[in-house]
């Protein structure tokens, strides 16, 4: 037998329990033993690493097109394959409380981001307005709400995927993504997995980037959901003017 646990919505309330399964349970299994409980993804992404899953039958996605910032600023496509991988190395790069995904106010939002693009997130469930200090010239990327696990469950998922993503207003397109070949690397306790090092997996989820912003405020607004699973984001944005 083998122990996960994992965090769910049991009755509508928000908590955290034991789920005990056979190694070779599926998703769907799950659902239909679960009754009123519905698994969010970070139960998926455990998963995931206790079954030892490993990337087969993940395919390789195509590149989203970027929706058009405010700075009149033009770049090639991103690689989304590899900026999924990317992006959940981000998450996966502080210890579960102090990751970005985690954040409620934006105190996170600066920590571990590359150089070359921002990163903005979803939660684990339920809505957050977070305040960053942005860049000059960084398009955004993020999820609207994404998932690392199996082929089958991200098909599940993505069924099941949906979302809205707007700047100042403004809608920005989404990309419905997956699976897709990842590997994440996580420290020791992340949200995304208990264990530190590389972990090879399925990404998959709705996706947007948006040129870099002019500089000045913006407000970018996500929502998200599947399955069970509901997003919403404020981001009260201040980008930095070019020095």
């Amino acid at each position: 037998m083998l122990t996960i646990r994992a965090v769910c919505l049991v009755s509508s309330r928000a908590g955290s329990g034991l789920l005990t399964l056979r190694p070779s349970t599926s998703f769907s299994e799950v659902r239909a033993l679960s009754g009123e409980v519905d698994m969010v993804w970070r139960w998926w992404a455990a998963a995931a690493v206790a079954f030892g899953v490993l990337a087969a039958g993940c395919a390789t996605d195509g590149q989203p097109v970027p929706s058009p910032g405010v700075s009149g600023a033009v770049r090639a496509p991103i690689d989304l394959a590899e900026t999924q991988g990317r992006w959940w190395s981000w998450a996966a790069s502080r210890p579960s409380g102090s990751d970005p995904v985690s954040d409620l106010v934006g105190t996170q939002c600066h920590v571990n981001q590359p150089d070359d693009l921002w990163f903005v997130a979803g939660t684990f469930g339920g809505k957050a307005h977070r305040r960053c200090v942005v860049p000059a010239g960084r398009a955004l990327v993020g999820p609207a709400v994404n998932l690392v696990s199996t082929p089958e469950d991200c098909r599940d998922f993505l069924d099941a995927a949906e979302g809205t993503v707007t700047l100042d207003g403004a809608p920005v397109t989404l990309r419905r993504t997956g699976p897709t070949r990842l590997t994440v690397r996580a420290v020791e306790g992340s949200a995304i997995y208990d264990e530190a090092g590389d972990h090879r997996g399925c990404g998959c989820g709705l996706w947007f980037e948006i040129e870099p912003p002019a500089p000045g405020p913006h407000e970018l607004r996500i929502k998200g959901g599947s399955d069970g699973l509901a997003v919403e984001v404020v981001y009260d944005l201040v980008v930095g003017d070019r020095s």
